[in-house]
């Protein structure tokens, strides 16, 4: 994909790297297959796409760079895998690694760490769960793509300019009330 966007575009300004997928069992139910599938999607996929975005960015002299994390790599949840968790939080050790061995070559890389979003697979949460983690964010809601597209945007700009190494959550205040 980045060879394809250097031969229409000629460099690449800004790669967002989104993937997920949210597991299913906790602790010692969790599988090798899940587990191989879980770091596979979030961490090794995160690690090589950012490392192909860093490639096609040095010759051009910089970019930006946005992974997404989540608001699980903060702390333990019970909703949530703990491979999911580990994975997410893996990725937000990758990128204050790539923030700061490539700062030096222009290169930004930030992520975003997600609260509840009513993404298409969130809105097929059970009825009997979506009150509750709605309840979580302090702003009493989910959130829409589109406020974690505003954040993106912003990461990626020229406004952000002296930002880099962050792990910025975007999660109505979810976060806040961590222990």
């Amino acid at each position: 994909m980045f060879t394809a966007a250097c031969e229409v575009f000629g460099r690449v300004d800004a790669s967002v790297h989104v993937a997920g997928n949210p597991g299913e069992r906790r602790g010692p139910e969790i599988s090798m297959d899940e587990y191989e599938q879980l770091t596979s999607v979030h961490l090794k996929g995160m690690l090589f796409c950012t490392k192909r975005a860093v490639r096609t960015m040095v010759p051009s002299g910089g970019g930006a760079i946005v992974n997404f994390s989540s608001l699980a790599s903060f702390n333990a949840d019970p909703l949530i895998s703990t491979v999911y968790a580990a994975a997410k939080a893996g990725i937000n050790s990758l990128t204050k690694s790539f923030a700061v061995e490539y700062g030096v070559k222009g290169i930004r890389v930030n992520a975003v760490a997600r609260g509840f979003t009513l993404s298409e697979k969130n809105k097929e949460v059970p009825p009997a769960l979506m009150p509750k983690m709605i309840r979580r964010a302090v702003l009493g809601r989910a959130g829409e793509p589109e406020e974690q597209a505003e954040v993106v945007a912003f990461l990626c700009s020229d406004r952000a300019s002296f930002l880099t190494g962050a792990i910025i959550p975007v999660d109505g205040g979810w976060s806040a009330r961590l222990a």
